[in-house]
């Protein structure tokens, strides 16, 4: 789904007000409509029902004035507190069937005055199913930070489109079921005003994101028809990584993968995986003119000689090499705190718009020279920020991964904790190699975290969340 910040909403609502006949009343309507649709599904029979909304000044707080109205009128019983009107008095939040958040909307940043925090603490207190308008009270919607006394909303019912604090941690979890409604903006007023445009996907999309990650082959195929993968990877003590990484490029349809590695780790490579060609790592340079795809960096280790050796890589690399490059963990680390060398080798032969680069928040702060809080205070602008320095595709990992490249973003919304363990990068590396053999770096990763989570999610059906590990992935 497309997601719209905060301030692309605001300037397409004041566009429609202004142009079209989509007055600001209007919208209004069509949100408090969309809002009581929303409840309504939830309760068939209305009637028996009682609910608070809990209202603050601006739309936010008229869109839950005008969705009482309308369920009142469909026989519930519905009551508004108005925390503006200081004479109100308080009601009894535990009386009500459901508590309807209607105080602050998709404009909060920072943190909650102590006024608004005592309601929203007696909201989440009260134990009652909760929807919220728009967004939770206290979760900022354009980067998913929330305050701590954030209300906890069953059920968000988002106008118009997803906001990036829907899709992002910890406003992904305060916002419960996320439902999106049309609220009657035509999309080409929507992308007026959408330089940046950004794109959630979730598991309700499922079925067409693998359909697009695994077009149908044709019936005379063969394995050259899916390319060639070469990875760099491994080291004494780290074969492991190399073997998850050429195995999840493999299952997610490779036609031939090479594992570059030292020539003493190749008889232990023979052992863990018997379908990848095992190449001693100096003879890579040779295969510049076979390889669709090198990935570089699952375990290779951090030493000032293997370091030296990526640089080598990437330097003739970009000077020899007309394919995909795929940069990882060690990979990446060769450069923190010299992220201009990269720069300057990303920019040769437009290197960088052949290449996705996958940190964690860790690796990205040591590459970018940002702190971790900085990073986190803003993922999707860190991720966006540092595509357009580097030139390539970036993959920030974490709990909601951010895929930029220039001025367009995925988060992903497949996966779950239980992916938080070693060799998960290793096979996201993996999968990501084998999807860029046919789709462009930006698209590699994007599909590539999805097509990553949704294999974590089937191992923690199987395996449960504690007790899955990174091999679980490619069964």
């Amino acid at each position: 789904m497309q997601l719209v910040t905060p301030s692309q909403m605001r300037q397409t609502d004041r566009y429609c007000d202004e142009h079209t006949d989509l007055k600001e009343s209007v919208l209004i309507q069509h949100a408090a409509e969309a809002l009581a649709r929303e409840i309504g599904k939830s309760y068939p029979r209305l009637k028996t029902k009682s609910f608070l909304f809990v209202c603050g000044k601006g739309n936010n707080g008229n869109d839950g004035k005008k969705a009482a109205e309308i369920l009142k009128k469909s026989g519930a019983d519905t009551h508004v507190w108005d925390i503006t009107d200081k004479k109100a008095q308080i009601p009894d939040l535990e009386s009500f069937d459901a508590i309807v958040d209607c105080i602050l909307g998709t404009g909060f940043r920072g943190t909650l005055s102590d006024e608004i925090a005592e309601i929203t603490k007696k909201i989440n207190d009260a134990g009652k199913t909760v929807f919220a308008a728009d967004i939770p009270t206290g979760v900022d919607a354009l980067t998913g930070n929330a305050d701590e006394n954030a209300v906890k909303a069953s059920v968000t019912v988002a106008f118009c489109n997803a906001k990036p604090g829907h899709a992002l941690f910890p406003g992904r979890e305060l916002c419960g079921k996320l439902k999106v409604w049309d609220i009657g903006i035509p999309r080409e007023i929507i992308d007026k005003f959408t330089d940046i445009k950004g794109f959630y996907y979730s598991n309700i999309h499922r079925k067409e994101l693998l359909e697009a990650v695994f077009p149908k082959r044709p019936a005379d195929s063969h394995k050259g028809d899916f390319g060639k993968v070469g990875i760099v990877a491994g080291s004494f003590g780290m074969c492991g990584a190399a073997a998850l990484t050429a195995e999840a490029a493999l299952r997610t349809g490779a036609g031939l993968v090479y594992s570059f590695l030292p020539e003493e780790l190749i008889p232990t490579m023979e052992t863990i995986l018997r379908e990848n060609v095992k190449v001693k790592r100096e003879n890579i340079f040779e295969y510049f003119g076979k390889l669709d795809v090198i990935a570089i960096g699952p375990g290779l280790g951090r030493s000032s000689k293997t370091q030296e050796y990526i640089k080598d890589i990437l330097k003739k690399a970009s000077e020899n090499y007309n394919g995909k490059l795929v940069l990882d963990a060690d990979g990446i680390m060769a450069f923190a705190g010299k992220k201009e060398e990269l720069i300057e080798i990303l920019k040769t032969n437009n290197l960088g718009e052949r290449t996705v680069i996958t940190p964690h928040t860790g690796e990205f702060a040591a590459l970018t020279g940002k702190s971790i809080e900085e990073i986190l205070s803003d993922r999707v602008t860190a991720a966006i920020d540092a595509s357009n320095e580097f030139g390539c595709t970036v993959l920030l990992k974490g709990a909601a991964t951010v895929t930029a490249y220039r001025d367009t973003y995925t988060i992903n919304g497949s996966g779950n904790p239980g992916m938080a363990t070693a060799g998960s990068g290793d096979v996201l590396t993996g999968i990501i190699s084998a999807i860029a053999v046919r789709e462009n770096t930006y698209n590699a990763g994007r599909y590539g975290a999805f097509y990553h989570g949704v294999k974590g999610d089937k191992a923690a059906a199987f395996q449960g969340e504690y007790g899955m590990i990174a091999g679980d992935m490619l069964k």
